[in-house]
């Protein structure tokens, strides 16, 4: 006669976040992603969700580069991502909510930060010749999500900098477009003022 062995239950993510009350109703209004977008961040390996003391934490490895080029004119610019558009027509404004110019969310735990870095700025800016990128910190923050509101998020953020040649330098920015999270993100050059 053979044992049956007993198998815990299969628990969704949407299962997950209800059973620690985030507020999951209030997702894909104004700012907020939708839970199907957390999903393929999850199933990316862009995330992960664990339960600790204090309820759910959305962890995530991140990398920013700031930015900056000189123009042919000889003017000095900052990269900043400008805003999201949504494909369902919402705008989400990004410019001056974050650390640097583009952020990029790390596909792994074996992915290095430098590798993540230059992943960013091919998948954000189409920019596949190497630039130098210099290493400033890491830094650990907690807070709740923007695009999750009332699930916390735990960042390993770690911080670059970098200068785009002017051969590589666009007048106009840059555009990318996420059809797996659909969304359009636009990059504008702001003037260093001296």
């Amino acid at each position: 006669m053979s044992e049956k062995i007993a198998t815990p239950p299969t628990i969704t993510v949407e299962d997950l976040l209800r059973r620690h009350n985030v507020p999951i109703h209030s997702w894909g209004i104004g700012d907020a992603k939708t839970l199907a977008q957390l999903i393929k961040e999850i199933n990316g390996g862009d995330s992960r969700l664990v339960v600790d003391d204090e309820g759910i934490v959305r962890m995530l490895q991140t990398i920013t580069i700031d930015i900056s080029s000189t123009a042919p004119s000889g003017v000095t610019y900052r990269l900043v991502e400008d805003r999201q558009e949504f494909d369902d027509g919402r705008v989400r404004t990004r410019r001056g909510r974050m650390r640097g110019s583009i952020g990029e969310k790390m596909k792994s735990t074996d992915e290095h930060p430098i590798d993540a870095a230059r992943r960013g700025l091919r998948e954000e800016l189409g920019i596949t010749e190497e630039i130098p990128l210099k290493y400033l910190e890491m830094i650990d923050e907690d807070r709740e999500s923007r695009s999750y509101p009332g699930l916390r998020s735990r960042y390993e953020l770690h911080l670059f900098s970098g200068i785009i040649p002017s051969h590589l330098f666009i007048p106009e920015g840059y555009t990318e477009k996420n059809d797996d999270l659909s969304m359009t993100t636009f990059f504008v050059w702001e003037k260093v003022l001296n």
